[in-house]
């Protein structure tokens, strides 16, 4: 009989444990109302990690884009005025903007000239950010500046067929002006520096 009356007893002490491991889970859930103080910092400065990484970034791509657009702006000037020097005398041509009715008016459209009292071509959009360089490299603020091809930096002859040099402006760019040349093409930098 003692085996009997300890099985009984050890069925009743396990009985017992699972009541009150029963009585505490059903505590814990009654307890159990939010998040903790930690648990809540540890995801604040998880996400705080993840915004430094990603906004700067961000920002970076963006000045990326913008220097493309600058980029792609001034490459399409350049090919256009190859094209124009198939007919045209390097010293007649002229590049200009046509600009929108906004306050402040805003550039719309590239556009080149030939030759004097010819009626200038429109060759594109201008892109977001990005404006067309004068002479002095001071960005072009309206419609009626037509702005003549200069040498390119460093060259002293006049400006002719293999020596030209035309600039565009961005002021949110990682690069602020981009230059396109009938000597190298396109590079960084305007048509006043080397």
């Amino acid at each position: 009989m003692p085996d009997r009356d300890l099985d009984t007893l050890h069925h009743l002490e396990t009985n017992t444990e699972d009541r009150e491991m029963s009585a505490r889970l059903r505590r814990a859930r009654e307890d159990d109302s939010g998040f903790t103080l930690t648990e809540l910092l540890v995801v604040i400065v998880i996400i705080g990690i993840l915004a430094a990484v990603a906004v700067p970034l961000y920002i970076n791509q963006q000045a990326r884009a913008r220097d493309s657009a600058a980029q792609s702006d001034v490459s399409g000037i350049g090919r256009e005025i190859q094209t124009q020097l198939v007919t045209a005398n390097p010293t007649a041509i002229r590049i200009g903007m046509d600009f929108d009715a906004g306050t402040p008016p805003a550039p719309t459209n590239y556009k080149i000239q030939g030759a004097a009292g010819v009626t200038p071509e429109i060759l594109g959009g201008v892109s977001t950010s990005v404006t067309l360089a004068d002479e002095t490299g001071s960005a072009v603020a309206d419609a009626t500046t037509m702005v003549a091809l200069v040498t390119y930096p460093g060259v002293t002859d006049p400006v002719g067929q293999h020596n030209w040099c035309v600039a565009v402006h961005t002021k949110d760019g990682r690069e602020k002006d981009w230059r396109y040349s009938a000597q190298r093409g396109l590079e960084q930098g305007d048509c006043q520096t080397v």
